[in-house]
């Protein structure tokens, strides 16, 4: 959304004017972090939530107890960093974060270049991927908690098939304002499920809470490389072919095989759940 408003910014006042939206937005967050976050449920004088839902609490390595497990010890990232489904999840946050910041950097352009608006119109259209993302993230946690019983994958792994489908056959939209608009939303509403679930909730279910710093650092750092790749793939593809070329439509399909890929790199793991010494005594 801030970058719709940044484009509004832009119309309104020139592009330096750009510049101030997203640092109001940023002063907005850091007061509300600074007065209203808690580290944990027990910092709001709430329970732990293993308590409350009545659930073992999640060991990092087979055959420990949580009382083993010192937080923020080395003996703790060294558990992480063995644990071969957060090295998983790295691996498939990597193949999904290109279409998020392929579509968070260059909606505006791809718009620009469908429908010929000013940069005005192109921004607020591509903008609606951002809008889409919070709707997404929300459904993901009510998909997660409510409908798979705190299975994170299967809902993952639904979205990203639908999102490679998606992906595929964007180029074919109808070239309207509100056939991009929608389909921006669309895309922003599913890429924010398992980005949220793989990044967030997946790092620490199976990082655990002693070691969600390390395991969100390991799959967020292999999305950050993702985000690299997903922000210079037009300008590599563009160079790859000759002018005149058409690279969207190349780019979109090879997202829809990443974004595939992903899916079935997590499809084993349908049912799987953090260890907890319950599950293993079982």
């Amino acid at each position: 959304m801030a970058t719709g408003l940044a484009a509004l910014a832009v119309h309104w006042g020139g592009w330096r004017y750009a510049f101030w939206v997203p640092a109001i937005c940023l002063l907005l967050i850091w007061v509300l972090f600074i007065f209203f976050q808690r580290n944990r449920p027990e910092d709001a004088g709430l329970p732990p939530i293993e308590q409350y839902h009545g659930e073992a609490e999640a060991v990092a390595a087979p055959g420990s107890t949580p009382g083993q497990e010192a937080e923020g010890s080395w003996k703790m990232v060294a558990h992480v960093l063995r644990n071969r489904m957060v090295w998983l999840l790295a691996a498939v946050y990597f193949l999904v974060k290109p279409t998020r910041y392929l579509c968070l950097y260059w909606s505006p352009m791809y718009v620009h270049d469908r429908l010929h608006l000013d940069p005005t119109e192109s921004g607020i259209l591509g903008s609606m991927f951002d809008l889409g993302g919070p709707l997404g993230t929300l459904a993901a946690g009510y998909l997660s908690d409510k409908m798979f019983r705190s299975k994170r994958m299967p809902g993952a792994i639904i979205a990203l098939l639908t999102l490679a489908g998606l992906m595929t056959m964007f180029q074919y939209l109808p070239l309207t304002k509100l056939a991009m608009g929608v389909g921006f939303f669309v895309l922003g509403f599913f890429i924010y499920i398992p980005d949220s679930l793989i990044s967030g909730t997946a790092a620490i279910d199976f990082g655990t809470k002693k070691g969600a710093s390390t395991a969100s650092g390991i799959i967020n750092g292999f999305g950050s490389i993702g985000q690299i790749i997903g922000v210079t793939l037009p300008g590599w593809v563009g160079k790859l072919l000759s002018k005149g070329h058409e690279i969207w439509n190349p780019i979109f399909f090879g997202l829809g095989i990443s974004l595939a890929l992903a899916a079935i790199l997590l499809f084993p793991q349908w049912n799987r759940l953090p260890a907890s010494p319950r599950s293993q005594r079982r």
